[in-house]
């Protein structure tokens, strides 16, 4: 009796080192984790002509008390590295009348502009990341010097009808209630 309650005692044991060790795979801490898509919120500065873009909630309400006009949800992009996503930079031009904000996917064009003035926004980190199946277009305004980024095509066009450079999309956004896959840190 004893030998037969070590033995079961035993392959206890042993089932929960072995459960143990399987559910320990090696895997980091994000494997599979997902996030959703966040909303990127537009303002309007009525005194430059510049609009501005961001996902953080806090700088949309400052800017809005402050006489922005709150435009409202622009699209929907990423606030983490996510897999497949692209990182989208914001810089800022001091040198604008009121100042300009610009954004860009490509890290070369980003140090260009520093190179003549421009600075970083956010540490020089990403502002968002764009992933998905909806465009967000460029457009730039000749008379001004500004861009403009929307994910309506109408607008688009009809930017184009008054005279703006139509640039064509300048990154992917998400819909709502995306998810991505976070990438490791």
């Amino acid at each position: 009796m004893k030998e037969t309650t070590i033995k079961l005692f035993s392959l206890l044991i042993t089932f929960l080192l072995i459960s143990f060790v399987l559910s320990m795979r090696s895997y980091s801490a994000t494997d599979n984790l997902k996030v959703d898509s966040v909303k990127i919120y537009i303002l309007y500065n009525k005194n430059t002509g510049e609009h501005l873009l961001t996902s953080k909630e806090n700088e949309y309400n400052k800017l809005g008390d402050k006489g922005w006009k709150q435009e409202g949800l622009s699209f929907y992009a990423y606030n983490k590295p996510v897999k497949d996503g692209v990182p989208i930079y914001r810089v800022y031009n001091p040198s604008a009348y009121g100042g300009d904000h610009y954004y860009t996917k490509s890290e070369k064009e980003l140090e260009l502009l520093v190179k003549v003035g421009w600075k970083k926004d956010f540490r020089g980190n990403p502002v968002f990341y764009g992933l998905g199946d909806v465009p967000v277009y460029k457009a730039f305004n000749f008379q001004n010097g500004r861009h403009h980024f929307t994910r309506k095509k109408g607008e688009y066009d009809k930017l184009g009808q008054l005279g703006w450079e139509q640039e064509g999309t300048a990154w992917m956004a998400a819909k709502e209630g995306d998810q991505a896959e976070v990438l490791e840190d």
